[in-house]
């Protein structure tokens, strides 16, 4: 892993979402990328060889900042290169799009990491909040995403709540 990437991408991520907090909860908004991370890169053992770590974690601690900042795609392009803007892109939920045809988008791009990357997201989101009015969408979004997952040939893991 390249440390001095994710250091940066860490740094961007806890200036711009600096004051936000997470959905019901006093905890720093940032806490939230920094788990996605770490749950994204468990799946490095069975990532398939050219997959890249560090693009895959960049992208997790970055996911969120067009949607809730004031950093842009071409922001993140110039800062941290074309392959995680279109990562970050495709995660980016576009104003008026229905959830599930997001979700679509994420599926249909076959993009591993960005794949990856919305299991995880959602998978923590559903766990932070198991009592949300969310969480059959969650359900059905984790079940889609996993079927994605294994057609690549990626290992779909559980996760408890960390």
């Amino acid at each position: 892993m390249r440390y001095a990437e994710v250091e940066k991408a860490l740094a961007y991520a806890m200036e711009h979402h600096a004051g936000q907090v997470r959905k019901g909860n006093p905890v720093p908004y940032v806490t939230h990328p920094i788990i996605l991370a770490m749950l994204a890169r468990d799946f490095r053992d069975p990532l398939p060889p050219f997959l890249d770590e560090t693009t895959l974690v960049v992208s997790a601690i970055t996911h969120d900042l067009p949607e809730d900042t004031d950093v842009t795609i071409g922001d993140i392009k110039r800062l941290f290169g074309q392959k995680v803007a279109d990562i970050v892109d495709l995660l980016t939920r576009r104003d008026g799009q229905r959830y599930f045809d997001y979700i679509s988008r994420i599926i249909d791009s076959g993009n591993e990491y960005a794949i990856i990357i919305k299991y995880c997201d959602t998978s923590h989101n559903s766990k932070c909040d198991p009592q949300s009015t969310m969480n059959k969408r969650y359900v059905k979004s984790l079940r889609l995403l996993s079927e994605a997952m294994e057609n690549l040939g990626i290992e779909v893991r559980e996760y408890e709540n960390r």
